[in-house]
Parts: C-alpha cells; sequence; structure tokens
C-alpha cells in the first residue's frame, strides 16, 4: 500500500517540482572528523558550497576539524568538539530547521540531538556497512538517503520498514570545476586514486605487477606515501594525500579509482578502470555502467576476482587513442546527466524540504469508520480527544448512516478531526482502506463507534513502539464490556503466534513502514478483515505484546460481534474463504512472528545464504570465541579451527543443487608458502555460544574440499555441492561444517571475517545454484 501523500514525494524527487522553494533553510550537518580530502569529505564540501549558493545556512559539527579542513570549508560555520548541549542551543539559537547526519557517530549524535530539540534529520548512507542500531535511527529520521542502488537494498534487506524512507541520490560532482583540459598527445600516463590503508594496497599490487608488464611509462599512485615493498618499481610516483586531484586525472590517459575518484575521471572526460579489494570491474563502458554504478563504482559491481592478467588485458586495450577519446565523451556524458552537482543539489533540497514538512504531521491516525452508531460516537470521540499523547488525527468516514451521526460529530470542533460523509454503504473493509488513504499518520490505529479507549490508550502503543524499532505492531489486553458499560471480562491474548489463527483484538497500534509492506484490508472478508490484516502484519515484521488492559470493547445486539453470536449475519462463506487463504500457515506454524521471505522457485536460481552460526575455537585457551574472526591454522601455541552453520530449510527435498560453494573473505595470511585450508562435514549438534575446543563436535576426518589459501582482501570458496544436496534431501542432518588447515601443526593463520563483521558484505556465505518446482510461502 502506498497513499497519495507518497506518491506525490516520489514525484516532486523525479521531476524536482520543489526545487524553486523561495523559503531558505538552516542545516546543521553533523559529521565525526574533517582530516583529509577523502570521498566523503569531497561530497560534503561540493554539497554544502552548492546549498550556500542556493542561499541556504550551513553549520558544521565536528568533533574534530584539520586546519586545511577548516579553510576549505570556510564558506560555513565550522563548530568543533563541542557538547550535544551546546549544539542543542546552537539549534535554538540558530533556528535550525533540519540535522544531516552521516553513519555511526554522527548518525548516534544527531539522534541525540533529535530527541533533545525535536528537529527533524536526515541520513545519508555512504556505503555497503550496517550498525546494529540502524532500525532505532531509521524509525526517527525523516528521510535515509543512499548513495547506491546496492546500499539501498542492503538497508532494506537488513531493515525492511525503512523501505519508505529510503531515497537514492548519487554523490554530485562540480563539472564546472572537473571537466575536460586539452593535452598535448598522450602522455602514457595511469593514475591511480585511493585512501592509503591495507584494502586498498591489495588492488594496487595487482595493477603494480600489470602496469609493469604494459607499455604505459608512468603510474601516479595518488593518497599512498612510498611503500618499502614495492620500491624496486621505479616507473611508480607515490603521491601521497593531495587536497586536488585534478593535476593527476588531467596528466593521466588512464584513471583507476573506486567511487567518488571514477567520477571526477568521467567528468574529466578520462577512460576509467574500477578496482579495489572487492574485485576488479574493469572498464567503464556502456555494457559494464548500470553493473558498476549499482555498487557506487566500488569494485562489487562485476566483482570478478584480482587478477593480472584481466587487468593487463584492459591495459592493453586502452593503449589506443581512438577508444580513449570515446570513452572519455561517454563518462563525460554520464556525468553532465547524472551526478551534476546542481542536479543533485535539487534532489536534496527536495528531501530536506519533504523532511521538514512531513516532521509537522501528526503523529499518529485514529481511523473511526462509522456505520449507524450515532448514539455510542460521543463517548467513543471524547475518550480519544482526552487522551494523554495528543499529536494525533482523527480520520472519520460516515459509510451512509441513517442515524443522525453528521449531527452529533458537528458538535465536536476539534481541528484534529476529518469527517468524510457517503450516501452509499460500502462496508467495513472497503471504508477502512478509504481511511487508510487518507491518513497522514506515522502509526495508525482503527477503532469502532461503539468502544472506548482509556486515557494512556495511545501513549503506551506509541512509546512501545518508538522503543522497540524492529516491530511493526503491537497489541495490547482490553476488556469487554456490554452495552451499559458493565465488565464482562477481560481479554488477553498473550505471546502471539503466526499460526493462521490468531487475532490482534481491537487494542493495536500499526507502523505505517509495515502497513505500507502489507497493503490494504481484504474487502472479500467483510467481518474478519481484521483477523486476516493481523496475520499479514505479523508475518510482516515482530509484533509486540503489551500485557496491559488499555482498551473496552463493546458486545452489543447492534454490533457485528452482537449480531453474528445472535444469527442475524452469516459469515460462513467469509470464514470458509479465510480458512482456505491461511490453511498453509495453519498446518505450518510459526512460533513467532517473524519476516516471511516470498521466494518463487524456478529454474536455474542463484542464491547466496547467509551464515546463521559460527564461530573460531583456539586448542590452548579453550574458551568460547564466537565474536572473533574466522582463524585457521596456528598462531604462536594455538591451533585454530572455524564452525559453520546455513540455514536451507527452505529448500524443499525435491530440488537439485547444481552447485554450493562456502566461501569467507579472507583478510590476513601469515604463511610464506602456500597453504592448504580443508572443510569437513559436522556429525552433531553445536552451540556457538557454548563451543571450546574440549567440546567441539565430531567431525568427518575425509575434507570435502580442499583449497589453497593465497591473496588477501579476496573470496576463499570450497566446493561443497554434494553435501548440501545431502542437507536438501534431509539424508543427513545440517550440523554444518568445519574449516581447518590441512597442516595445522606447520601453517600460520589464516584470517577471514565472521558474521559480527561489521561490513555486511564481507560475512561469511553459502552460493547455491539450484532448480526445482515453482513454489510460493504465501498465497
Amino acid at each position: 500500500m502506498i497513499r497519495g501523500k507518497e506518491i506525490m514525494a516520489q514525484v516532486d524527487l523525479e521531476i524536482g517540482s520543489l526545487a524553486n522553494n523561495q523559503n531558505k533553510l538552516t542545516v546543521l550537518f553533523v559529521v565525526d572528523r574533517l582530516e583529509i580530502m577523502g570521498g566523503l569529505e569531497t561530497y560534503l564540501y561540493h554539497l554544502c558550497r552548492e546549498l550556500i549558493k542556493r542561499g541556504h545556512k550551513i553549520i558544521l559539527d565536528c568533533s574534530y576539524v584539520s586546519p586545511i579542513m577548516k579553510q576549505l570549508f570556510s564558506c560555513a560555520e565550522t563548530l568543533e568538539a563541542m557538547t550535544t548541549e551546546e549544539i542543542g542551543r546552537v539549534i535554538q539559537k540558530n533556528n535550525v530547521d533540519l540535522i544531516h547526519c552521516q553513519p555511526f557517530e554522527s548518525a548516534e549524535r544527531a539522534l541525540v540531538l533529535h530527541e533533545q530539540t525535536k528537529v527533524p534529520f536526515v541520513l545519508t548512507w555512504h556505503g555497503a556497512y550496517y550498525m546494529d542500531n540502524f532500525p532505532a535511527i531509521a524509525k526517527k529520521s525523516e528521510k535515509i538517503i543512499c548513495v547506491s542502488e546496492e546500499v539501498y537494498d542492503i538497508l532494506l534487506k537488513k531493515y525492511p520498514l525503512a523501505e519508505t524512507k529510503l531515497v537514492i541520490i548519487q554523490n554530485g560532482i562540480d563539472i564546472n570545476e572537473f571537466k575536460p583540459v586539452a593535452c598535448q598527445g598522450e602522455s602514457k600516463e595511469i593514475t591511480f586514486i585511493g585512501r592509503e590503508c591495507l584494502d586498498r594496497l591489495a588492488g594496487l599490487k595487482f595493477l603494480i605487477d600489470s602496469f609493469s608488464q604494459s607499455s604505459f611509462q608512468k603510474l601516479n599512485i595518488v593518497g599512498f606515501n612510498k611503500i618499502k615493498e614495492l620500491e624496486q618499481y621505479q616507473q611508480c610516483n607515490f603521491v601521497g594525500e593531495v587536497a586536488d586531484v585534478r593535476e593527476y586525472i588531467n596528466r593521466a590517459d588512464v584513471v583507476v579509482a573506486t567511487g567518488r575518484g571514477i567520477r571526477e575521471a568521467l567528468a574529466c572526460g578520462k577512460a576509467c578502470i574500477v578496482l579495489s579489494n572487492w574485485g576488479y570491474d574493469g572498464i567503464v563502458c556502456p555494457s559494464t555502467f548500470k553493473n558498476l554504478e549499482y555498487a557506487n563504482f566500488s569494485g562489487r559491481g562485476l566483482a570478478e576476482p584480482l587478477s593480472s592478467e584481466r587487468i593487463l588485458h584492459d591495459l592493453n586495450v586502452l593503449m589506443s587513442t581512438e577508444l580513449r577519446d570515446k570513452l572519455g565523451l561517454y563518462g563525460r556524458r554520464l556525468v553532465e546527466q547524472f551526478y551534476d552537482i546542481e542536479k543533485i543539489a535539487d534532489k536534496t533540497e527536495i528531501v530536506y524540504w519533504q523532511a521538514v514538512e512531513d516532521s509537522k504531521l501528526p503523529k499518529v491516525s485514529v481511523l473511526l469508520p462509522v456505520y449507524n452508531h450515532a448514539n455510542f460516537v460521543g463517548p467513543c470521540l471524547m475518550s480519544l480527544l482526552n487522551q494523554t499523547y495528543q499529536d494525533f488525527e482523527i480520520v472519520i468516514i460516515n459509510d451512509g448512516s441513517k442515524d443522525p451521526l453528521s449531527q452529533i460529530i458537528s458538535e465536536f470542533r476539534d481541528k484534529r478531526i476529518r469527517y468524510i460523509h457517503r450516501e452509499e454503504n460500502k462496508g467495513l473493509p472497503k471504508t477502512l482502506n478509504e481511511a487508510l488513504r487518507l491518513s497522514q499518520g506515522k502509526y495508525i490505529t482503527w477503532t469502532s463507534a461503539d468502544n472506548l479507549h482509556y486515557e494512556n490508550y495511545l501513549e503506551r502503543l506509541v512509546e512501545v513502539l518508538e522503543r522497540e524499532a524492529e516491530c511493526g505492531s503491537i497489541y495490547s489486553d482490553y476488556l469487554q464490556i456490554d452495552q451499559n458499560t458493565t465488565i464482562i471480562k477481560k481479554v488477553s491474548k498473550g505471546i502471539y503466534t503466526l499460526n493462521g489463527e490468531t487475532n490482534y483484538g481491537p487494542s493495536f497500534l500499526y507502523r505505517f513502514e509495515a502497513i505500507n509492506r502489507v497493503g490494504f484490508f481484504d474487502e472479500n472478508l467483510f467481518g474478519i478483515e481484521d483477523r486476516d490484516y493481523s496475520i499479514r502484519m505479523a508475518a510482516t515484521a515482530p509484533v509486540f505484546w503489551l500485557p496491559e488492559v488499555l482498551y473496552e470493547y463493546r458486545i452489543h445486539q447492534q454490533s457485528l460481534t452482537g449480531k453474528y453470536v445472535n444469527k442475524e449475519i452469516d459469515f460462513t462463506p467469509v470464514i470458509q474463504a479465510f480458512s482456505d487463504k491461511w490453511k498453509w500457515l495453519r498446518q505450518y506454524p510459526h512460533s513467532e512472528a517473524v519476516s516471511l521471505e516470498r521466494d518463487e522457485i524456478v529454474y536455474g536460481q542463484r542464491k547466496i545464504l547467509p551464515v546463521n552460526m559460527d564461530c573460531t575455537v583456539n586448542s590452548t585457551m579453550n574458551k568460547n570465541l564466537n565474536f572473533d574472526p574466522i582463524f585457521l591454522g596456528k598462531f604462536l601455541f594455538s591451533v585454530y579451527r572455524c564452525f559453520a552453520q546455513v540455514d536451507i530449510n527452505h529448500f524443499l527435498h525435491d530440488m537439485l543443487i547444481l552447485r554450493a560453494e562456502l566461501q569467507f573473505f579472507c583478510i590476513r595470511n601469515d604463511n610464506k608458502i602456500t597453504q592448504a585450508l580443508t572443510v569437513h562435514s559436522v556429525k552433531e549438534p553445536w552451540d556457538e555460544k557454548e563451543l571450546t575446543w574440549s567440546n567441539m563436535p565430531e567431525t568427518e576426518s575425509e575434507s570435502i574440499d580442499e583449497v589453497l589459501a593465497n591473496n588477501i582482501y579476496n573470496w576463499v570458496s570450497f566446493d561443497i555441492t554434494g553435501l548440501v544436496q545431502s542437507w536438501a534431501d534431509r539424508s543427513i542432518a545440517n550440523y554444518g561444517v568445519c574449516l581447518r588447515m590441512k597442516d595445522e601443526e606447520q601453517g600460520e593463520i589464516v584470517a577471514g571475517v565472521n558474521r559480527h563483521g561489521i561490513n555486511t558484505m564481507a560475512h561469511p556465505r553459502l552460493v547455491v545454484e539450484y532448480t526445482g518446482k515453482n513454489r510460493c510461502l504465501t498465497c
């Protein structure tokens, strides 16, 4: 489901209809540190400068600013090393309209400032990484700007409820600064751009090896100071850190870089190669552009293994002056079309204005469909208007009532009430869907005119959903009352079970992001549309049970429940339709409300499954190393092994596994000579939180596959196709695998990223190609 205002926001972003808004904003940029001119810093500089040029006021909040960066950002007001209390006073004094932050410490600080000042904030996410507290930050932010489709997909997969807040805005380039310049013939120079660190060094070594075999004569290495192990390459010019890379871009025939460096080189009309520790993406050209842009020119677009032969081949191809000129024209056109800082600032301005306007909308929408309940609606409205939590709207739809409902409603002169009257009765599900379309709140509930609400009803439900970011909905206990408000009994649903039967009851609150994924009420299930919606909501995101009475549910002869009990309404066909709809869930119930994947299995699918358990063990320390990286081999006097397990329960027994590779990302190799790594099937259960060397599960002595430990910052892959097929067939139990070094007493440490690593893209994984019948877990 998507409301009209969300569609409007998307259209505005595409056509730029808000870009000419004459009102100017004061924006606080929260940044951790500004030390050197890297990709993030260049992005901030160009965006701030463009926004200031348009009349907006920019304030920078930083823990540290180097003298060089302070001079560069002199166009903005820069505040350094101030407490959140001090910045809060700055926000109030300057009437700051919006806070713009970056991931990690910056986002956490922005959240504190938002809660302190109630000023809305937006977050820009720059790379393929994740924060454990991202849901808590995302639910409080108004918008989340993703710099690439890859970032969008990562955040959406990790926290689906953020979907309505995610927008994609690429990094912008000042095309008047970065532009082609006339050159005197070919220079036969290559320029590499990268921040000095071990992961970039891994890719640089391959480039240097390829360059030394090519016809190019000079390699400028921007960002790296001279490295002792590479001193023998006399044609390499280690430039170090520079404030302006244009000189080295313009003098080169070919630029090798990632991210922003690629965009800047494209703007200057240069042929470009994307290379990083993640892999080799190759030459930027029409056939590769979309894949490369998807991953922000990071090396993860095509992610071919790093290979000197492949790089050398592309360098030889780019010896052609005609081809380089063509690619230069193509690259310049791409930047003018997609990355011009003015266009990027247009979109950013629109996101700012949307965030500011959205923050002014009511937090909660209470939907009140009414049909012939004029005698009850007064007390119901009074119980809502007297809530301790007051940030809400009430959307009342008169569904063709024949009683004096409109007259009763007119007596309530409260601006939070929106009243819609229609002559024709359309029934509850259709009326609820109309009210959903009209709603504006971030949280939504609906109620009936004959029911009553405790004064802290909204306060308690909102409080929990604000705290429990992973939950898409909440329900509470309630009382059943009769026509005279006499208590019949207390009803408590308890902890929710996703079994195809359970309803939340009448006291609940939905997060709009969850509603957006669930969609509208099923108009074919009149009378039990609420039960169906509870199941769909719980299948989309976890649900929270609050064991407190907050609501009074009235049962009387004119209510739907009363008419059903008195057999005035026959729900038999609807109940049968509902039963047919959820029969699969009653057969295979879930003990808790978790997201259900909706996968259709067809021929030749490729799936990447994350490791759900992994643990390294140590022969001498004999303690649990669950959160330690993957270690294999010997270090000092200790031998290390790693156990890993992947959940493949949704693979069905009649699938055919075409190929299955268990992979981990290698970040360290202490071996002077090549060492073999082996993988073994585990024969009994184990617990990653309890596993030590002394209680290791039994493993098969014969290895399934053997690979050679080689380059770091690359994937190590084990072929375990036969084992995974046995797991899928249920012929053997899936207790995972054990990774070890073949010669454990002689081989030095090989290390990799485990599933707790910050960068989710580097987590251990099972890559499976399979085939099977068409299936769907939901109807």
